[in-house]
């Protein structure tokens, strides 16, 4: 906690004598992208925060199109201990895209959480399945019975994953995808 208070304390003293800190660096390994291709971006923290295991840096990115919400396809991962990639689908549409990644320190325990909160998932699906060709009444309500639990367990879940997450700041990226 006293690492979290210190680096709390150290981002807000950057701020008092930086108007923006830079807290992420983008570098765009597409060459003029334009539709129908795909886009590379690599992300680098400025400052990496190493500890012994109690909190680590969580980034989250959201994609918008000409400043609007977009579904174009994208993966963001982790690529190294120091990069985060951002790999998207070929883009259907040409515009400015701003890619907006969030910067987050978070508990270790949340890669645990995450991959439970995974496994819930994949148990859904299988509860949606079996309750899709389930006849007999009472089997069927205990599996929609599980399903309503594991819906909680879920929601609670993700709940302590954003109880555990402190937000540092947000760092944008604009890139032009051209017509053909």
């Amino acid at each position: 906690m006293k690492k979290i208070c210190l680096l709390i304390l150290m981002f807000l003293v950057n701020v008092v004598f930086a108007q923006a800190p830079k807290l992420l660096n983008f570098n765009l390994a597409t060459d003029a992208p334009t539709v129908l291709e795909n886009v590379v971006i690599f992300i680098n923290p400025e400052t990496l925060y190493e500890s012994s295991r109690e909190v680590h840096i969580f980034l989250k990115p959201t994609l918008k199109l000409n400043g609007n919400d977009t579904s174009e396809p994208y993966v963001f991962l982790k690529t190294s201990d120091e990069q985060w990639t951002f790999f998207s689908g070929a883009f259907s549409q040409s515009g400015t895209y701003t890619l907006r990644v969030d910067f987050y320190l978070e508990d270790y325990k949340a890669d645990e959480i995450r991959s439970d909160i995974t496994g819930i998932e994949s148990r859904l699906e299988e509860l949606e399945d079996m309750i899709a060709v389930e006849t007999d009444p009472i089997k069927k309500q205990l599996l929609i019975d599980e399903k309503k639990l594991k819906k909680q367990m879920k929601t609670d879940l993700q709940k302590v994953l954003t109880q555990i997450r402190i937000n540092i700041g947000y760092d944008q990226f604009e890139f032009v995808v051209s017509g053909n």
